[in-house]
């Protein structure tokens, strides 16, 4: 009977552990500098899967937040463009580890509102400052593309995470339950 008991317990860990592992939210840090001096920083949030290539195609698609104090200037013509002349680096990282790095000769921005501090590369820019970091096209899994998880996302996680556990204590219970009656009467 102790056998048939532990063999429940094992069978029991063993699908807790052969599960299919979850992805760790990723935060990445991007940086934007010119002679040493700060422009543009910001942070986006991904599902830890994504390769460089994928991450760097982030910096189109989301805004870019302006340094403390507007290091960027919209030119005159449109102001919902600017255009930064000189060696701009693009630097992409998680946590300390460097991702992706690109060095390029002037640099345009775009923006959605002529108001708006919020700054990021047109498809054209992300491609060539791509191309400057030695990065090829895109193969990752891109699930949201660097957009923060939404928190109807989560609740459904956490309910399938839980429904998930309960189903295996009630399944541990009633294993437990059944070998103790078959210990019980097998005595008899």
């Amino acid at each position: 009977m102790r056998n048939n008991r532990h063999i429940a317990i094992l069978c029991f860990v063993g699908l807790l552990l052969g599960g299919e592992s979850a992805s760790a939210a990723r935060l990445i840090h991007v940086r934007f500098e010119s002679a040493r001096r700060l422009l543009l920083e910001t942070y986006y949030q991904d599902g830890g899967l994504a390769d460089a290539a994928t991450v760097w195609r982030y910096l189109g698609r989301k805004p870019i937040m302006a340094a403390e104090s507007p290091l960027v200037v919209a030119t005159t013509a449109d102001p919902t463009r600017a255009d930064l002349s000189g060696e701009v680096t693009i630097s992409v990282q998680h946590a300390s580890r460097l991702i992706a790095r690109a060095k390029v000769s002037g640099l345009t921005l775009t923006r959605g509102d002529p108001q708006d501090l919020q700054w990021f590369l047109p498809g054209a820019e992300v491609e060539r400052t791509a191309r400057a970091a030695g990065l090829g096209q895109a193969v990752s899994p891109g699930n949201g593309l660097g957009q923060a998880v939404s928190l109807g996302s989560v609740r459904s996680w956490w309910i399938i995470t839980l429904a998930t556990f309960a189903f295996l204590c009630l399944s541990l219970w009633w294993l437990t339950k059944w070998f103790r009656y078959k210990r019980d009467h097998l005595d008899q």
